[in-house]
């Protein structure tokens, strides 16, 4: 039919959206002025919102800690080898952590009831070595959540239940100061992207809902359209 195509990259059109829109608008004013001559011409202005630019930013790489290594260093201690791991990766998820150290327990390889058991007995103090057991996760006292972090390397990406909320969100907040404004469902492809994650099932979505939820006094939500309160 004669039609040209004009493509624009999702992940540009949501980092750099104002670069991408003077691009498509200058395409689209090429294609009326090089369009065929009718009896009654067309003539249209085109406009868009200016926007702020994104500026270039990078989530930091995921440090993990050689756990074989801390274990032999610390006298395979459990709850020395868990201060150890967690002042490199908090918050971190207690099943990730006890699926990674579970030799540790009379060498066992699966996390069954009994290492549950034996990690809660170990833990029950863990407040005066300044770790906050919380839903699921190791925190360590007056440590600030730190900013998302993205697979290093070469690493397999973290379950996103291993993930905590908090971290999300952080991450999320980034995203929408970087660029003032975001369609929801663009915000979290593209953090599911960052996260390594192909496919966006409903765990994923799940997770990230509840991450937008705790920014929600930090936010404003208007349709499908999320923007940070100025304060």
């Amino acid at each position: 039919m004669g039609w040209k195509f004009y493509r624009i990259w999702s992940t540009d059109w949501f980092r750099n959206k104002s670069t991408e829109k003077e691009r498509l608008l200058t395409a689209v004013r090429e294609a009326f002025e090089n369009a065929p001559k009718k009896e009654e011409p067309v003539s249209r202005e085109i406009s868009f919102e200016k926007e702020v630019e994104v500026k270039h930013f990078a989530f930091p790489k995921y440090q993990m800690t050689n756990d074989f290594e801390l274990c032999r260093r610390l006298n395979y201690d459990i709850v020395r080898v868990t201060y150890a791991i967690l002042t490199v990766e908090t918050p971190l998820s207690e099943e990730w952590l006890l699926k990674r150290i579970v030799h540790l327990f009379d060498g066992r390889e699966k996390v069954t009831s009994a290492v549950h058991d034996r990690f809660d007995s170990l833990m029950w103090n863990c407040e005066r070595m300044g770790i906050i057991r919380h839903n699921g996760f190791l925190y360590l006292a007056n440590r600030e959540i730190p900013m998302l972090r993205i697979p290093s390397s070469g690493m397999t990406p973290r379950e996103i239940k291993y993930i905590a909320v908090e971290e999300l969100a952080k991450g999320m907040k980034e995203i929408l100061r970087q660029n003032v404004t975001a369609e929801k469902t663009g915000l979290f492809k593209l953090l599911a992207n960052q996260l390594g994650f192909s496919r966006m099932g409903d765990s994923i979505t799940s997770r990230l809902e509840r991450a937008l939820k705790m920014l929600s006094k930090e936010i404003r939500i208007n349709g499908e359209t999320i923007s940070l309160i100025k304060t």
